[in-house]
């Protein structure tokens, strides 16, 4: 996660304020009742997906989506915000929190001995850092509320800090900076410059003769057969391999949602997918993306923007429509021979660490950045066995 410093002006801005950010807590969820919602509503939903004819009504998959999204919030608490009631509490705290639980996760899920030595290193360092960090944050506040306490206002202080206020700090922002010595002045400045980083644009113009050519022919209209509809089985396999731990999209409905949905009404999702594939639709809603924004340092002083990395939480059920697609795909690039043999991450049931057992000796890279360095040569393996492992640094220099 990563913040900045922003202070915004005052303006005549409307802000949606019906838009919901909480998830929900599924750990405490009455399925009972969950599933108790859907049996009112299938029966029509399956009606307007029989009688979709018309790109357009695949607008029924917002109708899907507060549904789902009702069901849950009449049977599933939502999760707290988790803010900190404390008047020393801070962002620059928060980041250096979740780096701390980065790091001891990442040391404890190594499997390999020596950089599970390292990185637990790394984790002890960071939670030195993060504990003087707090001690320092927690003695400040103390001694500035000292400060501010007279014989007039001793006993006010002591209410308005202890039983009035809550004690969350304001988020102010300040600039980012976008080159040498140039930072954005505004919150819009700040948003386009790192949507213009991270989503470039891909205008006609940019093309060479090669590019034209590959974008005329993608836009050709071509003559196919129609392939045959997703099966119950398909959609049971994509649904049931959906990972617990990813977040879900804007419409806050994640997979285990999705699982509960399905197995309560499994004719919906099937013909709505079936829907998709006849009209040939992909339904814009779920190209919908909320956008995180991620440290690539862990140098919280810097706020360039090459240190900004964005990735993109899409819907589940469009996760779930765009790997089925994909599956189709590679099952026609196997069956047409069109994969070749060194294509391992796309091709099922290989795995990349096959490729080193290939052949003789193999040196595995770590591309990640870290304060701004490139990490290189982790492993090196000779007959498929590992032999050597080193770091090693190399600077921009």
């Amino acid at each position: 996660m990563i913040s900045f410093e922003m202070k915004i002006p005052k303006s005549d801005r409307a802000y949606d304020y019906s838009v919901k950010t909480n998830l929900f807590n599924t750990k405490r969820a009455n399925w009972n009742m969950f599933y108790s919602q859907f049996s009112k509503a299938e029966n029509a939903i399956l009606d307007s997906l029989n009688n979709c004819i018309e790109p357009d009504s695949l607008e029924l998959c917002v109708h899907v989506q507060e549904l789902i999204t009702s069901a849950a919030e009449k049977s599933i608490p939502l999760k707290k915000s988790g803010c900190h009631k404390v008047p020393w509490w801070s962002i620059e705290l928060f980041c250096m929190h979740k780096q701390l639980n980065a790091a001891r996760r990442r040391y404890q899920r190594t499997k390999n001995s020596v950089l599970r030595a390292v990185y637990r290193e790394i984790y002890f360092q960071i939670r030195i850092k993060y504990k003087f960090k707090l001690h320092e944050s927690k003695l400040s506040s103390w001694k500035s509320f000292l400060a501010d306490i007279t014989v007039q206002n001793v006993w006010k202080k002591i209410y308005t800090y202890e039983v009035k206020t809550n004690f969350t700090k304001r988020l102010e922002i300040s600039g980012i900076e976008v080159s040498s010595g140039n930072f954005t002045s505004s919150f819009e400045d700040t948003i386009d410059a790192v949507l213009r980083k991270s989503f470039p644009c891909d205008p006609n113009s940019h093309d060479n003769s090669q590019h034209r050519v590959l974008r005329y022919e993608a836009e050709l209209v071509y003559e196919s057969d129609d392939d045959v509809p997703f099966s119950r089985t398909e959609i049971d396999c994509v649904i049931d391999n959906l990972s617990l731990n990813k977040s879900p999209g804007f419409d806050r409905i994640n997979s285990e949602l999705v699982k509960k949905f399905h197995n309560c009404s499994p004719s919906v999702l099937l013909a709505f997918f079936n829907n998709c594939l006849n009209l040939g639709v992909f339904p814009k809603i779920w190209k919908r993306a909320k956008i995180v924004l991620l440290p690539k340092s862990t140098e919280l002083s810097r706020t360039h923007i090459e240190n900004i990395r964005c990735i993109s939480l899409l819907p589940c059920l469009g996760k779930c429509l765009e790997k089925l697609c994909i599956t189709r795909l590679n099952h026609f690039f196997r069956k047409s021979s069109l994969l070749s043999d060194d294509q391992k991450p796309i091709t099922l049931m290989t795995y990349t660490n096959e490729v080193y057992q290939e052949y003789k000796t193999v040196c595995f890279t770590d591309g990640r950045k870290l304060n701004g360095r490139v990490g290189l040569a982790r492993v090196i393996y000779e007959e498929g066995v590992e032999n050597f492992t080193f770091q090693h640094r190399l600077r921009d220099e």
